[in-house]
């Protein structure tokens, strides 16, 4: 059994990787970050890259010039 692919943007570890680093990257510059509001930031941009993935599919099938083939059966 072949494990299931997904999106990096799907993936909350990465989300809550890459807040991680902006976090980290903040307090160099003197702005602090509690882990609690690193953990919201993490949850909205998972939601956010959700909602964008979203959008971009429903648009990509909008403007798409080919129709989608029927299941076979």
């Amino acid at each position: 059994m072949e494990p299931e692919i997904k999106n990096w943007w799907e993936s909350r570890t990465i989300i809550a990787g890459l807040v991680a680093i902006i976090a980290s990257t903040l307090n160099l510059f003197g702005v602090e970050l509690p882990l609690s509001e690193q953990l919201i930031l993490a949850d909205l941009a998972f939601e956010l890259a959700t909602v964008i993935a979203g959008v971009v599919a429903i648009w990509g099938r909008v403007v798409a010039t080919k129709k989608i083939a029927p299941p076979i059966e």
